[in-house]
């Protein structure tokens, strides 16, 4: 059997260059494109009802306007449909990191449904190149929700769910971007729908969720129905839920009509809280004294929930630390250092200076380092020290950082002042920002408030991430209104919770407390968690964890509250407790060593550092 075949593509591209046999010219931005109505209704739905169909006034014309499509969009459609291959005009760069590439690719897409060709493969290879955008933006928040809204509008599958994979860990950073909240708001209900019904959405708590359906249903003006149907997916207090939809003053019991869909498993399925590790068989009591000797540290990850403890080498290897070895930071965490996660790098913010190894220097009174160090989980290492960009706003002879809160690019910082050990403890609120950008000429740190005489001992500080700071010692509780920089009082904790440290976390309306190690009295008293609801002003108990511990890390996350600490009966643990039910699991314990406070990061995070 004789075969044979040619790809004729090329040669009627030339023949339509050249103008042969043409019978219509298509006219967009002033210019003309000659073409055959044949070859363009083979493949283009719209030229063949176009040219057939008797109810048109172009089927008998030899000239029509497509002025809806730029020339140079046009003129690539019309080459891909007669030799099968798209060019971009010359002049427009194909690098996709640039918005305006990524705007011809839209454009594209905007022309292949227009002219209904209805090709799956031209399709699938502008979706490959979104998709590659996509990964190079590194979860910028404006380009996840932008691909997201391309994708359903063009239906591209492939890369509508790798946005949602993104927006099951992102989403809680997003609903705390007020850029990223305005294209929320603009989503439409099917679209938050496929969002929150997801079982792998993980955010820490689902009032977050809330907050947006109720602000976006007050803008978009809808129906009852379509928030009833969003509220089904939400794990909340119904009571709590009337609470809130009571701002709509547009329905009456709305949270009575709502059929919890109960059966939905929701919950992060595996991530990892990330510390630095001292290998230490001599436990000390006090785990803020975290290698305070000098020692060089390394990084360790509990994989949870299933508790497997994996060190990170990555983190402390010779090649890593090449940037900041003329620092001398061979330990990026100290004594006080906070870690944050943020676009992509581990930040690492105060602590001791490694420089200071006087033991009769005591922690409290040695220097504040005051450098920020930063993890690049891109290149897998740690970048040049931003020199001398965390420095106090107040100057006293003796300061220590207290505690501290960040949430995507802003931190809050207490600090405790004194010029003498006779003078009266001072402490005070700065603010810091760590955008990338920043100018030279603005200031990283800058003071936003003293903190009242009213609160006594040490301190922990909560960002809500709207507007307001909250700020507990052992005995008071407070709320720092940051616009108008007032302060109120609010109900104390419930009980006494002794002298020690407490920790906060929590989102807006909600605040949670854990107590720290109770220093004296009973054996029976243990530490404590408990939640204070802002619009009822009010604690209340959601358990007793059974332990006396020294806490390392208190957090909120998917849905539950996170903690770490050492006891003696346990060493080093993990534990989660349920906020509602106050339900206590354990995920790992008998760990050896001195932990830092650490913080939980998603697989995706640190799947480079393995």
């Amino acid at each position: 059997m004789l075969f044979y075949s040619m790809d004729r593509g090329i040669s009627l591209g030339q023949l339509r260059k050249e103008g042969l046999l043409t019978d219509v010219v298509l006219v967009s931005e002033g210019e003309e494109i000659h073409a055959h109505k044949l070859i363009l209704s083979l493949h283009s739905f719209y030229f063949r009802t176009l040219f057939q169909s008797c109810g048109f006034s172009e089927s008998e014309c030899d000239r029509i306007n497509m002025s809806s499509l730029e020339h140079s969009i046009l003129l690539c459609m019309i080459e891909y449909i007669y030799t099968g291959k798209l060019y971009l005009d010359p002049d427009l760069s194909m690098d996709l990191s640039d918005l305006e590439t990524e705007d011809i690719i839209l454009a594209l897409l905007q022309a292949e449904t227009f002219l209904q060709l209805n090709d799956d493969e031209l399709r699938k290879e502008l979706e490959r190149h979104l998709l590659l955008s996509l990964n190079r933006s590194h979860n910028c928040p404006r380009t996840v929700l932008r691909m997201g809204q391309y994708a359903s509008i063009f239906q591209l599958i492939n890369l509508q769910e790798q946005v949602y994979k993104i927006l099951d860990v992102q989403l809680a950073y997003f609903l705390q971007d007020s850029q990223c909240l305005e294209v929320l708001y603009s989503l439409e209900a099917q679209d938050i729908q496929s969002i929150i019904s997801r079982p792998s959405l993980c955010v820490p708590c689902h009032s977050l969720l809330l907050d947006w359906i109720i602000e976006w249903a007050k803008r978009k003006l809808c129906k009852e129905e379509n928030v009833i149907n969003l509220l089904e997916y939400l794990q909340l207090d119904r009571k709590f839920i009337q609470k809130q939809t009571e701002k709509l003053n547009t329905w009456n019991n709305l949270a009575s009509k709502i059929a919890f869909k109960h059966n939905l498993q929701r919950g992060c399925p595996k991530y990892c809280y990330l510390v630095e590790f001292k290998l230490n068989k001599s436990q000390v009591r006090n785990i803020e004294e975290f290698v305070d000797g000098g020692e060089k540290s390394n990084f360790y990850c509990f994989t949870l929930p299933d508790g497997n403890f994996n060190r990170i080498s990555g983190l402390t290897s010779t090649a890593s630390l090449a940037g900041t070895c003329n620092a001398n930071y061979f330990r990026p965490i100290t004594q006080g250092s906070y870690v944050h996660f943020y676009k992509d790098k581990l930040i690492i913010l105060g602590g001791v200076e490694d420089s200071l190894k006087d033991s009769s220097t005591t922690n409290r009174h040695r220097k504040i380092r005051r450098d920020i160090l930063e993890y690049d989980l891109r290149v897998k290492s740690w970048l040049p020290p931003i020199k001398k960009s965390f420095v106090p706003s107040k100057h006293y002879k003796r300061i220590s950082l207290e505690t501290m809160t960040a949430v995507l690019s802003k931190a809050f910082v207490i600090f405790r002042g004194q010029n003498s050990d006779n003078d009266d403890a001072s402490y005070f609120i700065d603010s810091v920002n760590l955008n990338e950008d920043i100018s030279k000429s603005e200031a990283r740190v800058n003071f936003i408030s003293n903190v009242p005489d009213w609160f006594c001992g040490a301190c922990a500080v909560q960002y809500d991430s709207r507007n307001h700071l909250y700020v507990c010692s052992p005995t008071m509780f407070g709320r720092l209104e940051l616009e108008t920089v007032s302060w109120d009082k609010l109900p104390p904790p419930i009980g006494d919770l002794g002298d020690s440290r407490v920790w906060l976390c929590g989102v807006p309306g909600r605040i949670y407390l854990l107590t720290g190690k109770p220093q004296s009295g009973s054996p029976s008293l243990t530490n404590t968690i408990q939640a204070f609801d802002v619009d009822i002003n009010r604690w209340r108990l959601i358990c007793n964890t059974g332990l006396r511990f020294t806490p390392s890390s208190f957090a909120l996350h998917s849905g539950q509250l996170f903690l770490s600490g050492w006891c003696p009966a346990k060493n080093n643990f993990v534990m989660t407790v349920q906020p509602d039910t106050g339900a206590v699991e354990e995920l790992g314990s008998g760990v050896e060593g001195v932990m830092s406070t650490g913080i939980i990061l998603h697989p995706n995070d640190v799947s480079s550092l393995f």
